[in-house]
C-alpha cells in the first residue's frame, strides 16, 4: 500500500502513480491512496488516469491509516 503525496518536487504524485501502475502487472496491483492536504482533490481523483484505492487527507491520524489498511485488506 502506498500513500502518494500529490505535491512532490520533480515528478508529481499523479505521474509517479501512473508510472507505478504502468509497470505493475494487473494481478499484482499495489493499492495507491491519493494523500493530500488539498481536500478539493477528493472529488477529482477519477480525472487523473490513476486507479486510486482512495483518498486520505492530511494531517492523517493513526486511525485513518488503519482504516485504509482495513479497506485494502477487504478488497476483492
Amino acid at each position: 500500500m502506498i500513500f502518494m503525496d500529490i505535491h512532490m518536487p520533480g515528478k508529481d504524485g499523479i505521474a509517479t502513480a501512473q508510472e507505478i501502475q504502468s509497470r505493475t502487472p494487473k494481478n499484482a496491483k499495489t493499492p495507491i491512496f491519493l494523500w493530500s492536504a488539498d481536500v478539493s482533490l477528493r472529488s477529482r481523483i477519477t480525472d487523473t488516469g490513476v486507479d486510486w484505492a482512495g483518498f486520505i487527507a492530511k494531517p492523517t491520524s493513526r486511525d485513518q491509516a488503519v482504516l485504509c489498511l482495513k479497506q485494502v485488506n477487504h478488497a476483492p
